[in-house]
Parts: structure tokens; C-alpha cells; sequence
């Protein structure tokens, strides 16, 4: 795991001068539903606004974002500033549709102690996660221990008869999956970073992409939580998994080519301070209803952006959330096989 956060910092470093780049195109770009009505506004009334906000002139006032913004709502018609108020109830109740489908973040650092770079792609590719409850305790082996699918454990027995090859090629494709989901909620944030304005931020352009960066922090704390509480080796990458498993031939079950890994329910060490385990899944817990009503806040105060044109956007966070939840499920998955020893050992009734 000490390879995983300086890692990620340097990925945020390197996304940082992408999204201040933004300031210059503030009332430049626009959603295509009323693109004519904007371009027109700004050329003819508010010209003059927007050239203050761009020079950063406050003579005029002391807030040159919020005097264009002003000068092209003015100059709107009812109907398009209903349309707008429209779009922002749909965006405010992103998180919450968002955290309905999205994963959870115990699920995740359960993950995290077998594929941390993955786990932390799907955080990102799936911005708002399930909100546990304050306080609650969080039982790993109740995550290990849930039915389990029974077209994960014929796609399991497939793939761990297959050769060593196909077996890191099927991971690599998780891996694209994964990075595909993170891309395409990075570029929906920047795309409404670009578009919009907040209107208690009005000079920030990067509020949408500290949302979705966010949704790191709470995965951390679970992490940590689950390092604490587990001994477990990090397997960082998907080559080292594999070759972990090899490195554990002894153990394997020859007729379905099943390989174990630690068990996650029997390597508690409650000398190591179970007490801090539980401290930092609060922390997990508290960073995952602080960003949730971050986002809330954030995306029901953006404007000007049509109903039609939101919706397309909150279908993208959607995508990449229901993309990284289906292989947060497969994964664990094949962790429960493995813990478990041999697929002989899950429940013959195991649930769809």
C-alpha cells in the first residue's frame, strides 16, 4: 500500500494545471440546447462583464464572475431560467442517485488489500459511494461470507482452468474497465467545470473535479481501516496477483484449479488496536457523507445548463458507477472463492 498514495497524489498533481487551465473559458463554452442564446447575450449585452471577468478588472466591482453571470441571467427569458432551475434539481440529486447504485466503501478496501490501484480507479471512476452509518461497525467476514453468484463461480472455474496467460489478460481487461470508468467521470467533471459557474463560487473552476477526487478519500480511510484490523499482503497490480497465486501452488486445489489467498476472516490481530480500526472506518464514514453533501451542494448550485443538457451528464456518472459496482461484485467474488478454498465449499444454492 505504500506505493499507492504517493502515486495517486501525483496523478491529482498532474490533473491540477488541466483544470485551472479552465479559467480562460469560463462564458466561453456552452451547452448546445441554448448555445445560440448564450453566444448571443454574451456578444451583445454582456460583453463587457465578461471581458472584466476574464482581465480579472474590478474596477467595476468587486466581483467580475458574479457580474457576468448577472448580466447574461437578466438577459434570459422565464422560460429558459425555469429550464435552469429544472436541470439544478436534477444535478443536486446526483449523489444520491449516484450512492443508490454505487459501491460500497468496505467492499472496496476488501478489495483494496488484494488490488489497492484498482480499487482506488473504481473511487474515482464511481465518484459517490454507499454512506454507512456513523458508528456502525463494519464485519469483514460478513462481506466474505454473503451468497455467492453463481455465474461468478462458472466464470471463476473458467477462468483459473485457463492458462496464466489469459488469466493476467482477463485481469488487464478489468484494469481498462476500470481506468475507462475513472476517465469518463474525470472528462464529465472537467466538461461541467468548463460549462458552468457555481453561484456561491462564482470564481471557481474546479469545484465538480474536487467532487469526484473526493470520492478517494473516504476509500483511503477503509483501507487503512482493513490493513489495521488484517494482516494481509498488498498485491498492488494485477501481474503480482497472479503471480502470488503461483507462488502458492502448494495450496492449490488441483480438480478446480482454485488457488487460496489469506483469509480475511481469520487473520484478525486484536493486539495490533482494534480500537484504531474502528476510528478510522468512522473517519471512512465521515468523508463519505462529507463529500456527499459536497457534491449535492456543488452540483445543485451550477448554472447555466439546460434539463436536456444535464441529463446526458448524469447518465455518464451513472455508466461509470454501475460499470466500476459490477466489477467491485466480480472481484469480490473471486476473493470469497479463494478465501474459501474451493468452489466445491460455497453454497450449492448460491443466489443470482
Amino acid at each position: 500500500m505504500s506505493n499507492t498514495f504517493p502515486s495517486t497524489f501525483l496523478s491529482i498533481s498532474l490533473w491540477a494545471p488541466v483544470v485551472s487551465a479552465l479559467q480562460g473559458e469560463k462564458f466561453t463554452l456552452w451547452f448546445p440546447t441554448h448555445e445560440y442564446h448564450w453566444l448571443e447575450v454574451a456578444q451583445q449585452n454582456c460583453s463587457l462583464q465578461i471581458s472584466d471577468y476574464h482581465e480579472n478588472n474590478r474596477e467595476r466591482t468587486a466581483s467580475p464572475c458574479a457580474a457576468a453571470l448577472d448580466c447574461l441571467l437578466e438577459n434570459s427569458s422565464e422560460s429558459i431560467k425555469s429550464n435552469l432551475a429544472g436541470s439544478q434539481v436534477l444535478l443536486g440529486l446526483t449523489p444520491s442517485i449516484l450512492a443508490y447504485v454505487g459501491s460500497d466503501m468496505a467492499e472496496l478496501a476488501v478489495l483494496a488489500t488484494q488490488r489497492p490501484y484498482l480499487a482506488l480507479l473504481m473511487s474515482i471512476g464511481a465518484p459517490t459511494q454507499q454512506v454507512r452509518q456513523i458508528l456502525s461497525s463494519v464485519d469483514v467476514a460478513e462481506i466474505i461470507n454473503k451468497p455467492s453468484s453463481g455465474v461468478a463461480r462458472m466464470y471463476f472455474g473458467w477462468l483459473w482452468n485457463l492458462p496464466t496467460v489469459y488469466q493476467r489478460l482477463a485481469a488487464a481487461a478489468t484494469y481498462a474497465l476500470a481506468i475507462g470508468a475513472m476517465i469518463n467521470s474525470v472528462q464529465g467533471a472537467i466538461y461541467l467545470d468548463a460549462r458552468t459557474v457555481v453561484g456561491f463560487r462564482c470564481n471557481a473552476v474546479y469545484l465538480v473535479s474536487v467532487w469526484v477526487l473526493l470520492g478517494i478519500t473516504p476509500t483511503i480511510f477503509a483501507i487503512a481501516a482493513i490493513r489495521q484490523r488484517h494482516c494481509l499482503p498488498s498485491l498492488a497490480s494485477f501481474a503480482q496477483f497472479v503471480e502470488y497465486s503461483d507462488a502458492r501452488a502448494p495450496q492449490e486445489d488441483k480438480e478446480d484449479g482454485l488457488t487460496l489467498v489469506p483469509s480475511l476472516t481469520g487473520s484478525t490481530d486484536e493486539s495490533r488496536g482494534k480500537w484504531i480500526s474502528n476510528l478510522l472506518f468512522l473517519l471512512a464514514s465521515l468523508a463519505a457523507l462529507v463529500q456527499f453533501v459536497y457534491g449535492t451542494a456543488i452540483l445543485s448550485a451550477l448554472t447555466p445548463i439546460s434539463f436536456m443538457d444535464a441529463l446526458p451528464v448524469v447518465m455518464r456518472f451513472a455508466v461509470s458507477n454501475v460499470v466500476c459496482r459490477a466489477l467491485l461484485l466480480l472481484e469480490l467474488e473471486g476473493i470469497r472463492i479463494r478465501v474459501h478454498g474451493s468452489l466445491r465449499l460455497m453454497d450449492d444454492e448460491a443466489k443470482f
